[in-house]
């Protein structure tokens, strides 16, 4: 059987023989890599705290499929709360501190069907109906213990409407009924579905209404030239947080007055890439931050105390990137994944209060992250003046000279490549 050092092997010989690569100038070549190893994944996954900072879950393989289990902080026992063997559960999120809820199959289909499980008695609840309909979770609601917001189409398989559910009880509320063109929906940090995105392949809408009493209504139509998207609400619930390139070159996160229709404020703007993330502080009602990528990714901070704890994270993880994927309510509790462009990364856990930081686990190749090909960012000039970026990995152990080239490019006109492990 051809395996991929065989394949390898092929293609050095071949460069030999042709010229293209000097076969006896070689410098100290790294160890090699098995396909194993090069394509392993991690056995314990998407690490997420609950809402009281106690507990962590996380997902890994029980009888060759994915399940969900629960770490507690406190006793340090670990508890497999799922035991699926014919299907993996791959989506889940705290509904609340004493539940978790679940999207996974129960057949063939690609429908997806919710659960909610108790921690404490295991016993696991289906939230939504059996038959030919898939769900989504749209906000798990963290400071309400008993509901969430998903959306479903039950009613029409064509089109997704929007439920508050019980996860206690399974009761459904439809709170919005999809006309068929709404791709995307909002809610306010009251956890009151208010505002949407519509499409319809080329124009874009926003519909935005007081409550979920009221009728959706379009506050902003764009067409395929411009990017009008809502990230979040205020925090007074009255404007709009928005990525938007509407007047300008590049996208800008701005605040949107929704009644008068205007730009209210322009919060972040870069020269040169579009910003289209925002670091917000839910415990402290602000956004303290913004991230985007210029050849890598970069953060810009509004306050002192994100800023001086991302310094600080960044120095006692030695990390080239390190971002916060999951947090507790109150926000001293994280879980923190690091990666750089020759190591997948690693998972930790961080306690702000008592400075305790603990490893979960590493997302990484078996072996040494210096036998990997660093990925340079480059950049150059056209005959028209236009500039052109983009990455250059030279294989490690081998002169920089006369070496064959193979070129990479990214898909379509509204994706770019990014600084990151790649295989």
């Amino acid at each position: 059987m051809i395996n991929l050092r065989h394949i390898l092997i092929y293609f050095e010989l071949l460069a030999c023989f042709s010229g293209i690569w000097s076969c006896t100038e070689n410098s100290q070549s790294p160890p090699f890599i098995t396909a194993e190893q090069f394509f392993s994944t991690p056995q314990k996954t998407d690490f997420k705290i609950s809402p009281d900072g106690n507990k962590i879950a996380f997902l890994e393989p029980w009888n060759g499929r994915s399940n969900l289990f629960v770490y507690d902080l406190e006793s340090d026992d670990t508890v497999q709360m799922t035991s699926y063997d014919s299907y993996d559960l791959n989506i889940y999120e705290w509904g609340s501190d004493k539940k978790i809820i679940y999207l996974m199959g129960v057949d063939d289909s690609d429908n997806l069907k919710l659960f909610s499980v108790d921690i404490s008695t295991l016993r696991k609840k289906q939230l939504t109906p059996a038959g030919n309909s898939t769900v989504s979770i749209i906000d798990n609601l963290i400071d309400d213990p008993d509901e969430i917001i998903i959306r479903m189409n039950a009613r029409n398989r064509r089109m997704f409407d929007v439920y508050r559910v019980n996860i206690n009880s399974g009761e459904k509320k439809l709170i919005a009924e999809n006309p068929g063109n709404i791709v995307w929906w909002l809610t306010d940090h009251d956890g009151l579905l208010r505002a949407a995105v519509t499409s319809d392949g080329v124009n874009h809408g926003v519909l935005y209404r007081d409550n979920e009493e009221s009728e959706f209504k379009f506050i902003k139509i764009t067409n395929f030239k411009d990017f009008f998207h809502p990230l979040m609400f205020s925090y007074d619930n009255k404007d709009l947080i928005v990525a938007s390139n509407i007047g300008r070159d590049k996208t800008a996160i701005v605040k949107y007055d929704i009644a008068g229709d205007r730009e209210k404020e322009i919060i972040f703007e870069h020269s040169e890439v579009d910003v289209e993330n925002v670091i917000k502080s839910d415990t402290r009602k602000k956004i303290v931050g913004v991230t985007y990528v210029t050849w890598k990714k970069e953060y810009e901070f509004f306050d002192d105390e994100t800023r001086k704890l991302k310094q600080e994270l960044d120095k006692r993880l030695n990390s080239d990137v390190m971002d916060v994927s999951n947090m507790s309510r109150d926000e001293r509790k994280l879980i923190i994944r690091t990666y750089s462009d020759r190591d997948r990364g690693s998972f930790y856990y961080f306690d702000r209060d008592s400075d305790y930081i603990s490893k979960l686990t590493d997302y990484n190749i078996t072996g040494d992250m210096e036998d990997m090909a660093p990925m340079k960012p480059v950049q150059f000039k056209t005959r028209d003046g236009l500039t052109i970026r983009g990455y250059l990995t030279l294989p490690v152990g081998k002169k920089p000279e006369n070496l064959p080239v193979v070129i990479y490019p990214h898909a379509g006109p509204m994706m770019r490549d990014k600084w990151e492990f790649s295989n």
